[in-house]
């Protein structure tokens, strides 16, 4: 594998092999957003640029080695896939979109703004979309953006992850309530 270089901030950070990398991205110290460098490159580019570093080429690296799982951080907070429509704003602009999945800490989103950073503050409504759902809202951090290199428009959908800074007495209620079923489900 390579040695990988990180640039954050104009500091320049390295070598790293590909598990420290790996490991790094778990661990929140790397995001889409910054830079990396190595042998091959002309330039450096932005981690969701670099296709070996996306989910898709990690996911065939494990697969090709069971063992490579031991890098594997456990997550701390269950997780689950759940679709439910959601409402998005900043104080200035209001989105739709849609939740994909949802953790007590975090949710994988689409918003139809393409223009919301890594690092931007949001406030993020979740509707209700079943008589016995909770609706509930949370302000959160946006933490990865799934770049895209196609012309974009103003409403041009795009998947955001988010980290929940605030969050509604009902979340955690509704959050629990969703992982439950679906692991009942399986």
């Amino acid at each position: 594998m390579s040695t990988w270089y990180i640039l954050k901030s104009q500091q320049k950070f390295g070598p790293y092999t590909y598990e420290e990398m790996i490991q790094m991205k778990q661990n929140n110290q790397l995001y889409d957003f910054d830079y990396v460098w190595k042998s091959g490159f002309l330039v450096w580019m932005p981690i969701a640029q670099v296709e070996e570093l996306s989910s898709t080429r990690f996911i065939q690296w494990l697969q090709e080695n069971p063992e490579r799982k031991k890098i594997l951080i456990p997550r701390k907070n269950p997780r689950t896939l759940y679709e439910t429509p959601m409402m998005c704003h900043n104080n200035v602009t209001l989105w739709k979109g849609n939740t994909h999945s949802v953790s007590s800490q975090g949710a994988l989103i689409t918003m139809h703004n393409p223009f919301i950073l890594p690092g931007n503050k949001v406030h993020i409504h979740f509707d209700s979309t079943k008589a016995n759902e909770l609706a509930f809202s949370v302000i959160g951090e946006i933490v990865g953006k799934k770049y895209s290199t196609h012309r974009m428009k103003y409403n041009t959908p795009l998947q955001y992850t988010v980290r929940f800074l605030n969050k509604d007495a009902g979340t955690d209620l509704q959050i629990k309530e969703w992982i439950q079923l679906k692991q009942k489900a399986a």
